[in-house]
């Protein structure tokens, strides 16, 4: 019951203070059920199945091998739990709704390009589970990453923002993309590794 109270508070909150409200309410009722159900099933199954399998590779794995390779599979791994993630699948449907007219190079990015924006955010997982890796492997401070990577990150938001008016659009998912490799199947493995 606990996972139903946030998904119902957002259901009453627009509701209440936006005046919509559901033609279908039984249909709507029974769809979060089964979301909070599919939810609550598939974190077990990581619980269950991929949480272990992940424990045993990051405590086994450096034992094993030197650490160029233990950080190839690291960043292999960051790569593959990206395709896994459910939030980069619900990006996929959200291509249809962008205007062409009005974005663009965000049509472009999400409709021709898709395939290769998924595989530029698993490359971005990667290179952040070697930088990991590294850090508790070698004892190396991740600061100097995080701040040789935050600089032109900002600097190249700012341009995206106010320098290019074909880029705005574009900047929404890109920092949206950096928040959905953050769910349960990169975390837990990454974490873990």
């Amino acid at each position: 019951m606990p996972l139903c109270l946030p998904l119902s508070c957002k259901v009453l909150v627009l509701a209440i203070f936006f005046g919509k409200s559901s033609s279908t309410p039984g249909i709507d009722a029974a769809g979060l059920l089964s979301a909070v159900a599919g939810l609550v099933l598939f974190l077990e199954g990581l619980r269950v199945a991929v949480m272990p399998m992940a424990l045993l590779l990051g405590n086994q794995l450096p034992l094993k091998l030197k650490l160029p390779w233990v950080l190839l599979v690291a960043f292999c791994l960051g790569v593959l739990v990206t395709y896994a993630e459910p939030a980069i699948a619900a990006i996929r449907p959200l291509a249809k709704l962008v205007d062409p007219q009005s974005a663009p190079y965000l049509y472009y990015l999400m409709n021709q390009q898709q395939e290769l924006l998924v595989l530029a955010i698993g490359v971005g997982v990667g290179l952040a589970s070697v930088v990991g890796t590294l850090k508790f492997l070698t004892g190396t401070s991740i600061k100097p990453f995080i701040a040789g990577s935050l600089l032109p990150t900002v600097g190249l938001a700012c341009y995206m923002q106010w320098g290019n008016p074909h880029l705005r659009p574009i900047l929404g998912v890109a920092w949206d993309c950096g928040g959905v490799t953050t769910g349960p199947v990169s975390a837990a493995a990454d974490l873990l590794l």
